[in-house]
């Protein structure tokens, strides 16, 4: 499940709700936090 919400011009909120495997998930998540154009990467697990 993918959520999008602009916050303000060139700012958005993306939320993921993923399942899965944590080795594959670990990869995305590194995937996000090396990207340059995303500032900030909080990781929930429930």
């Amino acid at each position: 499940t993918h959520i999008h919400n602009n916050l303000k011009e060139k700012k958005c909120l993306e939320i993921f709700i993923i399942k899965g495997e944590a080795e594959r998930i670990k990869k995305l998540l590194n995937l996000f936090q090396t990207s340059k154009n995303i500032n900030y990467v909080k990781l929930i697990v429930a």
